[in-house]
């Protein structure tokens, strides 16, 4: 099976209070021209809108898959992420979406959300996050569940073209089931994050989070290669 997810390349979103015209120009102008509109921007509204327009990213995927032989199986997959950063701090909206179906009987449709802050520290590989997610997938019993997490981590490469990071700390779990009942678990989270230049227009990425608690263990392992459109090919087993 083979997924195709298209990327919008980190388009920043325009400052409210900007006029709507300049908004729209903003909004569908490339990455070299958008330095040109900030410039302008900075001249003729004040430093903290035209500051708003580079603090904010945000990027949206998407995909597909089918699969023919002894059954029929199909899935579609939405995601998009919001984010903001500044000199010390960087706070990250996602959600993402995914449906499957095989034999025309649907099997799964998650549901997840989350929120993180981050706290960098001045001239320190040091840092340090907080965040809460949500999830939902009654297909696995699961009819909502909070994770809220609190970790430290380390910048084990930062070059211009290598960057690995690891973070770890405790978390908890409150999980409300289809059937009916409940359970609150203590946890610990464990988190990597890898990147690496290969060309100027060409990266590949991974991404792995481990979540350990007395009951089970939740492994996530996404891996991927972006161009300077965004667009990668993603195998699925």
């Amino acid at each position: 099976m083979l997924v195709l997810s298209a990327r919008q390349a980190q388009a920043q979103t325009p400052a409210q209070g900007l006029p709507d015209q300049l908004a729209i120009i903003y909004r569908e102008a490339n990455a070299s021209e958008r330095d040109t509109i900030e410039d302008i921007a900075k001249r003729l509204y004040p430093a903290d809108v035209a500051g708003f327009l580079k603090s904010w990213e945000d990027e949206g995927s998407f995909g597909a898959s089918l699969e023919t032989g002894n059954t029929w199986e199909w899935g579609a997959y939405a995601g998009a992420e919001l984010t903001r950063r500044n000199n010390l701090w960087e706070h990250r909206f996602s959600a993402d979406f995914n449906l499957r179906e095989v034999d025309g009987e649907r099997t799964e449709v998650p549901l997840n959300g989350a929120y993180r802050a981050r706290r960098d520290f001045r001239d320190s590989p040091v840092f340090a996050f907080g965040s809460l997610a949500y999830a939902r997938n009654p297909f696995q019993g699961i009819g909502r569940r909070f994770t809220e997490v609190v970790e430290a981590g380390y910048q084990i490469v930062d070059t211009d073209a290598i960057d690995r990071e690891a973070s770890g700390g405790p978390a908890t779990r409150q999980t409300r089931f289809t059937d009916g009942t409940a359970e609150n678990r203590l946890a610990v989270f464990l988190d990597t994050d890898f990147s690496r230049d290969i060309t100027d227009t060409l990266a590949f990425c991974e991404h792995v989070t481990l979540v350990l608690d007395e009951a089970k263990t939740t492994l996530t392992d996404s891996t991927g290669w972006d161009t300077i459109t965004r667009l990668s090919v993603v195998p699925g087993l």
